[in-house]
């Protein structure tokens, strides 16, 4: 009976893996401070927007921020009206969104293959490195990612059965979460569907889909429009001036933040991003592309039982068109939003995450696959050679883990760093010589597990050891906090960092951008601190003489955002009174 169960799991299996998914998420989460410099600005965007009561407008330090649309900070308001702002409250729905979207690739799977294909596929998605790690921060990212594979969800049980009412209904409230979270590249599902649908002209019940995706679009931009009017309106229109002009448009044409400059070169970034943040996955990728291109992955039982898929080509066999659905399906839903990625200018890694459970279905497609002996020697060779994609970038992490941290002098972790690192790099070598040996199954077991230990070690180990070393900004506040009162105001000069703000509590922290403001500011009598590079200070202090401030404590620690420069920050009080 347990046998029946694993190998054909029920909707139970697939939420309890849900939950321990979330369960891992919110672990990680826990673990450690916020990031600069997303995070923090996220964060206190929210406490801005609970402290003043406008829940309509986002600001950042008082001042408009159109980065995203309000959705993410209504979320992360209702978690930290429960929890308090505590890190694990702005993180709380990034972890259930994420959770969530693996869930959706369950249904996914379940649907285009079988309910197997559907449970590994969200294990395969919920341990890729990019999810959980962009899975458990503090952004829009992981939220978006429910909403995006939410839709894509709906959208395959529709084509893979018949349109019914609510399935424009369902997708337009998708959509609309999505539109509501980041905007329009929340309408990236809709380039994936209608890929499909021109891509099965002939198939496809196109009356049926043209009312639903019609009903779907209404509903989700009337969802949006429903706060993008009034929230525009009361910014005299900068909020579509800046948020649609700026950060969408200019994003598409010009670097944002220097995230893609040098074009040409950076064409095969999202190549690389998919190698490195699938990882470990990457081992069965290069097989599942081969055998989904020559037709030996195919549609299973996911539907109607005896009834062959929909997208079917007109006379062909079932198994000859279920391949062929398969195979439209997943490369419809892959390659154009690559390919919009791929063109558009500014790049992050994450931006590619709406592919992702496409990504996990076919690798979990290849290992079902595998086990019933339906790979060609072709596709065989390619399986094997996913070691050429995935052993690279193991070796490179577990060298980078165990030689960095001495090089660098991370006290704390001279023994640690070496000892997880030589740990990798044993599992590396392990999976590898499982692959090459076409031992696939075993493989992804592996896989599964050492992403799980690996996780928890990572982040319940190693990263706590590490924060206190490139994370200025908590030690920074802690001492600020014991010096002045909550008032007080705080300036700072060569340490622009968002996560002051959020940590130090005392309003925006402004910069003093010349000597001679700081000069100035030191002259004042009321109570306030700076914080200052050390540097920067003997620099100013060396020409013009020492400043009338009383210096409160240092902090050591390495700057990440400075390509890991390594930085001392004084805090500095302007008078002893406060």
């Amino acid at each position: 009976m347990a046998k029946s169960e694993i190998r054909n799991p029920s909707w139970y299996h697939a939420l309890a893996a849900a939950l321990l998914i979330l369960a891992a998420y919110l672990f990680i989460a826990a673990q450690s401070t916020l990031w600069d410099r997303d995070e923090p600005r996220f964060a206190q965007a929210t406490l801005e927007m609970i402290e003043s009561g406008d829940y309509m407008v986002p600001t950042f330090e008082g001042e408009l921020r159109p980065d995203k649309p309000v959705g993410i900070y209504w979320l992360m308001a209702l978690a930290v009206s429960v929890l308090g702002p505590t890190e694990l409250a702005f993180r709380l729905f990034t972890c259930v969104g994420a959770a969530g979207a693996c869930f959706n690739t369950y249904l996914i799977g379940r649907r285009l293959i079988d309910a197997r294909t559907g449970l590994w596929a969200m294990a395969i998605m919920a341990s890729t490195l990019t999810l959980s790690v962009i899975g458990t921060f503090a952004t829009a990212d992981g939220v978006l990612l429910f909403f995006t594979s939410g839709a894509m969800a709906v959208f395959i049980h529709a084509i893979t059965d018949r349109w019914r009412w609510w399935h424009g209904l369902l997708m337009g409230l998708m959509l609309g979460g999505a539109l509501l979270i980041k905007g329009p590249p929340g309408l990236l599902p809709v380039v994936a569907m209608l890929t499909i649908a021109a891509a099965a002209l002939r198939q496809m019940r196109w009356a049926s889909l043209a009312l639903h995706l019609a009903i779907a679009l209404c509903i989700g931009i009337a969802i949006f429009l429903a706060w993008a009017i009034p929230a525009n309106l009361a910014t005299g229109g900068e909020f579509a001036r800046r948020g649609l002009g700026h950060h969408v448009i200019n994003r598409m044409v010009s670097p944002a933040e220097g995230h893609g400059r040098n074009y040409l070169p950076l064409l095969p970034f999202y190549f690389i991003a998919v190698i490195i943040g699938f990882f470990p996955w990457m081992l069965h990728l290069p097989g599942g592309v081969s055998a989904l291109l020559g037709g030996r992955l195919r549609i299973g039982g996911g539907h109607k039982p005896g009834h062959a898929s929909p997208l079917a080509w007109p006379g062909s066999p079932r198994g000859e068109g279920a391949a062929t659905s398969l195979r439209l399906i997943l490369l419809a839903w892959i390659i154009p939003i690559f390919l919009v990625m791929t063109l558009i200018v500014t790049k992050l890694a994450h931006y590619i995450l709406p592919i992702w459970p496409a990504l996990a279905v076919l690798a979990a497609a290849t290992i079902g696959a595998k086990e019933r002996n339906e790979l060609s020697d072709w596709d065989r060779r390619w399986l094997r050679g996913g070691v050429w994609f995935f052993t690279p970038v193991a070796i490179a992490l577990a060298g980078g883990i165990a030689i960095v941290p001495p090089l660098i002098d991370f006290p704390v972790l001279r023994w640690l760093g070496p000892v997880f690192g030589l740990m990798l790099l044993i599992w590396a070598l392990a999976l590898t010589m499982l692959q090459l040996k076409e031992r696939v199954h075993a493989s992804a077991m592996l896989a599964l597990g050492g992403a799980a230990v690996f996780g928890i070690v990572l982040w319940g180990a190693v990263v706590p050891q590490v924060e206190p070393l490139i994370k200025l900004s908590p030690a920074i506040a802690r001492i600020i906090h014991a010096h002045s009162s909550p008032t007080t105001e705080v300036r700072q000069h060569g340490y622009a960092e968002p996560s002051l703000t959020f940590y130090a509590r005392r309003g925006p922290v402004q910069d003093l951008a010349t000597a001679q403001d700081i000069r100035t500011w030191s002259q004042r009598h009321e109570p306030g601190v700076l914080v200052i590079d050390k540097a920067r200070l003997e620099q100013i202090q060396g020409r013009d003489g020492p400043l009338s401030l009383t210096t409160l404590g240092t902090v050591q620690g390495i700057n990440t955002n400075a390509r890991g420069k390594p930085v001392e920050v004084v805090v500095m009080s302007r008078s002893s009174g406060h």
